[in-house]
């Protein structure tokens, strides 16, 4: 695939088709029965740094599950998985009063993102590993069904999988509402480390500590994708300290109408950071909701763009899968 970069291409490694044994999820096949067990599709993604291991967040009931590639030594190419399995520990349980939201017929959860929170005392670096467990991330919960959680909203989980959640300071009010619409977001989620762990200068105005950056899915009506900044604090487990909550708004540009006229409906699905921490890479989605077609587009921004309050940030191309095996893809590491 070629890139935006002057000569640069980027190399098609393999894929993978899953097919899950329970029924497809109610909104799929509104005709059958819903299965509460049913894992939908796969909305969000995490993992170490060669691509080796990856942790995904399925769309119905949150069904968080870690996958494991062989990839070909000399050439990279995948050459199949090694091992999936169920994260069944992972429950959304309350701080408050811990009580568990069951999987039964009338329960959603619609979540659509992810972001791991790494720590020096695992050993972790900014965008550090997550091959064996996943003690502290994020997850954006679109919509809810389920007692004690609400639509549109960022739940944070301190003590891993099998740990509680609490609720990010000011996400259910800042997400809430009218802000993304309905069942539009929080779609791309993205953690930045504080800006002390790096040199240089950055944007006037930025933020210093570290963020939490949720952005909605579609364009509002000026052509822009807003996104939400939070303060993400530090935790170290057991109910630590989770963020002072919302800092302000930022606005993404730069996905234009040229790039999907007509019947196809673009926007942000996900967000990841570079491992030297200087660039988020944003996946947009452009889907034909008649046909079933569509392609994505990968865009870059300076991470430190992300950290200024009321700033209008205009995402760089990097490049355009719209042929090829790749279509309606929702997420990216």
């Amino acid at each position: 695939f070629p890139t935006a970069v002057p000569g640069g291409r980027a190399r098609f490694l393999g894929g993978l088709e899953l097919t899950f044994t329970s029924p497809a999820s109610s909104d799929e096949t509104p005709e059958l029965d819903a299965d509460p067990l049913s894992y939908g599709g796969w909305s969000s993604a995490t993992g170490n740094a060669d691509g080796s291991v990856a942790w995904i967040l399925t769309d119905n009931y949150a069904r968080l599950m870690r996958v494991e590639l062989r990839n070909d030594a000399r050439s990279g190419h995948l050459d199949g998985v090694a091992k999936i399995q169920d994260a069944t520990d992972f429950r959304f349980r309350s701080a408050p009063d811990g009580a568990r939201v069951e999987r039964t017929p009338g329960t959603r959860i619609d979540t659509e993102s992810i972001a791991r929170i790494p720590h020096a005392e695992d050993g972790d670096s900014p965008g550090g590993d997550a091959s064996s467990v996943l003690n502290d991330f994020v997850v954006g919960v679109e919509d809810a069904r389920a007692p004690g959680l609400d639509p549109n909203n960022l739940l944070r989980f301190t003590d891993g999988v099998a740990g509680e959640y609490r609720h990010v300071p000011g996400a259910a009010e800042a997400l809430g509402d009218d802000a993304c619409g309905v069942n539009l977001g929080p779609e791309a989620l993205v953690y930045l480390p504080s800006r002390y762990t790096f040199a240089g200068s950055s944007p006037e105005g930025a933020y210093p500590g570290s963020v939490i950056v949720a952005t909605c899915e579609a364009r509002d009506a000026s052509g822009a994708i807003a996104g939400f900044i939070f303060d993400a604090g530090s935790s170290a487990g057991g109910g630590g300290l989770i963020g002072k909550g919302l800092i302000g708004k930022v606005h993404l540009r730069g996905l234009g109408y040229a790039l999907a006229p007509g019947r196809f409906q673009c926007g942000a699905s996900d967000a990841a950071l570079t491992p030297d921490g200087s660039i988020v890479v944003v996946l947009f989605r452009c889907y034909d909701f008649a046909s079933g077609d569509g392609f994505v587009s990968l865009r870059t921004v300076r991470a430190d763009s992300l950290r200024v309050p009321g700033a209008t940030v205009h995402v760089s191309p990097l490049m355009d899968l719209v042929d090829g095996p790749i279509g309606n893809m929702e997420g990216v590491h």
